[in-house]
């Protein structure tokens, strides 16, 4: 990882490939480090690590390799009105300009898998599937998506609101983790097999993503109090729906979202000081650590058991019958 330093000091001091005048088109804006220097900085890089991990069969240096070639691609990208974009405030931009990695992050994993190389492939489709969440959440920014498809519902909501923007946002937003959970599917069904590391991790911030924007909804306190409450109850939902899909993230975040759901239902209604609210949570709670236990168990019984004595294997159905089959 050193070889990137070494080059960019290289450069500068030997006064190779220097910035023409410092201004929007250069990702630095002392000038310091060109874009030309850069580019070919990350390239030979990128090059040069992509080669040792094919020799070294390492995960990390693919990582590392990963790494690079994002870099390589803002270097490239920064040309072309980076800077002004970020400045701009328009992360649209940033996110279609940087979109087109996404897909050769997926490209070459699928052809390093291909070549008997998942150790190469693995990095590369994380690193993908990383890109993309953090892209389309960049999209959806500023109602931005929205806009780019031709409609918003800001006649839907008051006037009052401080962001004529922001219910475009959440909306868009919150279709994010319903993305995020399609793709994941897809990906777990039709994809490559070492792709199934990108796929846990869409999986994984999907429920978040679905209910994090509908929490920060919440907490801006400009909407209907009602938006509280489908707030909890949608967090309910994903709760419940992590028992049928085996996802813990499901768990995890309906769990901690229906916290914050609760807290913003007291504390909008005032309901700290009254002990009946008190007494609600904590029979709520108990009640569902009841039905917890009630499921676990009745999993439990259902669940095949097998004896593998004298050679031959039982299997226990939980209904009074066994199976018998020899192995």
């Amino acid at each position: 990882m050193l070889l990137p330093l070494f080059l960019l000091i290289l450069f500068h001091e030997a006064g190779v490939w220097l910035a023409p005048s410092p201004g929007a088109s250069q990702l630095f804006e002392n000038g310091a480090v060109s874009n030309r220097q850069l580019q070919v900085t990350t390239l030979l890089a990128s090059g040069w690590c992509g080669w040792l991990a094919l020799r070294t069969r390492t995960a990390a240096l693919s990582t590392a390799f990963t790494v690079l070639l994002f870099l390589l691609t803002l270097s490239i990208v920064g040309d072309f009105g980076l800077r002004g974009s970020i400045e701009n405030g328009r992360w649209d931009h940033v996110a279609l300009r940087l979109f087109p990695l996404v897909i050769g992050y997926a490209a070459l994993g699928v052809l390093a898998e291909r070549a008997g190389r998942p150790w190469f492939s693995r990095p590369l489709y994380q690193g993908g599937a990383a890109l993309f969440v953090l892209l389309m959440e960049l999209l959806a920014l500023d109602g931005r998506a929205f806009a780019h498809l031709g409609f918003s519902l800001s006649p839907w909501q008051s006037a009052g609101v401080s962001d004529p923007r922001l219910l475009d946002t959440i909306a868009m937003m919150t279709v994010n983790g319903v993305l995020f959970y399609a793709v994941a599917s897809l990906i777990t069904r039709r994809g490559p097999e070492q792709s199934g590391a990108a796929a846990r991790l869409l999986f994984t911030i999907a429920p978040f993503a679905l209910l994090h924007p509908l929490g920060y909804l919440v907490r801006s306190d400009e909407y209907s109090r009602r938006i509280d409450w489908i707030y909890a109850v949608f967090a309910l939902v994903i709760m419940i729906l992590s028992q049928r899909h085996q996802r813990r993230s499901f768990y995890y975040a309906g769990l901690l979202n229906l916290g914050a759901a609760l807290f913003f239902i007291a504390q909008h209604r005032q309901w700290f000081e009254r002990p009946a609210w008190a007494v609600a949570v904590i029979a709520a709670g108990l009640a569902a650590l009841g039905m917890g236990f009630a499921l676990a168990r009745a999993t439990a019984q259902h669940r095949p058991r097998f004896n593998t004595s004298h050679g031959s294997t039982r299997f226990n159905t939980g209904h009074g019958s066994t199976r018998e089959g020899r192995p």
